[in-house]
């Protein structure tokens, strides 16, 4: 997967330095990721599947990128930023503790990896807008089986184009709206669903993940 906006090049130290303040053993296929790429953004408009967890039905979503670890503190909070915002997810209670948002999608939901013993290496999607009234958590469901197998399971946008709505389907249209091609916003900026959620505005992403984080979520970014 070609990427660029890629994190500092990681060495083996690095890696388990970020596992031991988490106190967890990440899996092998994501360690080799993180130690060729470091997060980054795809080139490619790249789609996944996956079950709603509002409704059930299986539907699709762009990732939009996968997060970085810096293994240096930043000086100003980064929205891509692997190690911060997942201690921001779990000391506010958004996510479990033995999960962590590795990648996000064009709309600004979660994309987490479990490193749970029943789940071990499973990838759900999270929807950052909903909350699942039984655990508190941020509402998830399962994408897949392992790292590899969600990598593998991608797919080009014009390869299924859907006829029904979707949430690659909106992201498409809303960029079609604002003159731009793709599915993706603009790097740095997150399609928003306003109030009602039958339309999309890009908005900057530092307003939108690091001032709320979950699913409490206001309608009243500034807008692009």
């Amino acid at each position: 997967m070609k990427m660029s906006s890629t994190g500092p090049l990681l060495s083996e130290n690095d890696f388990n330095d970020l596992e031991s303040q988490f106190g967890l053993r990440l899996p092998e296929d994501y360690r080799r990721f993180m130690l060729e790429q470091n997060g980054g953004w795809p080139e490619t408009d790249w789609c996944f599947d996956f079950t709603e967890p509002s409704t059930g039905t299986i539907t699709d979503s762009v990732l939009m990128d996968f997060m970085v670890y810096y293994p240096s503190a930043a000086t100003e909070p980064k929205y891509d930023d692997l190690l911060n915002c997942n201690k921001t997810l779990h000391n506010e209670g958004f996510i479990p503790p033995n999960y962590l948002q590795i990648a996000t999608d064009s709309c600004g939901n979660l994309i987490c990896l479990s490193t749970d013993e029943q789940d071990y290496g499973y990838l759900y999607f999270g929807d950052h807008g909903l909350e699942d009234t039984d655990t508190g958590y941020t509402a998830m469901s399962w994408i897949a089986d392992s790292f590899t197998e969600f990598i593998d399971g991608l797919y080009e946008f014009g390869d299924r184009y859907r006829t029904e709505r979707s949430r690659s389907t909106d992201c498409y249209l809303a960029n079609q709206g604002m003159g731009r091609g793709g599915c993706r916003p603009a790097e740095g900026f997150i399609l928003h669903h306003n109030q009602g959620g039958n339309s999309l505005s890009m908005v900057k992403r530092e307003a939108h993940e690091l001032n709320t984080g979950g699913f409490p979520h206001p309608d009243d970014y500034p807008r692009q």
